[in-house]
């Protein structure tokens, strides 16, 4: 869920891109299907979530927001770290954000009869409502949480 995050760390290799932002729906061994620099895209996308999931502060985090949120704890912790992100963009990107955004989605626009229809589905929507951008403001990160709980 942390797509923004997952932007970032993918760089500028749009296949590597494409790869991390399919991650999620791309199962087991599934990737070895994919393009070389497509498949590394994904297994850069499981390496960043197992970084994420298994680090001690990301586990307390989940640990405290499951307390209220049971097992959506960690889709909460993924936007709540997308927020920070966003928030604080300057420090992380010389590129502004908007601007990051529009080029994402361009790239990723231009692969949306690659991706798996869950995915090409949760792109529209994101694009739509322009998640990556509205995570910088506290509204955006309620809005998508609100759409969360709707699902």
């Amino acid at each position: 869920m942390n797509f923004l995050a997952h932007l970032l760390l993918s760089g500028d290799d749009e296949d590597i891109i494409f790869g991390n932002f399919i991650g999620d729906a791309v199962k087991g061994k599934q990737y070895t299907r994919f393009p070389e620099r497509v498949a590394q895209g994904i297994l850069l996308h499981r390496h960043i979530d197992h970084f994420a999931d298994s680090h001690p502060y990301a586990l307390e985090c989940r640990r405290i927001l499951a307390e209220d949120l049971g097992h959506y704890a960690p889709v909460a912790l993924d936007l709540v770290f997308d927020h920070l992100l966003a928030r604080d963009w300057e420090e992380w990107n010389d590129m502004e954000l908007e601007a990051f955004c529009e080029d994402k989605h361009q790239i990723l626009s231009d692969r949306i009869g690659e991706m798996p229809p869950e995915t090409a589905y949760l792109f529209r929507a994101m694009v739509r409502g322009e998640w990556l951008k509205n995570y910088a403001r506290r509204e955006g990160v309620y809005r998508s949480l609100r759409g969360l709980g709707s699902r």
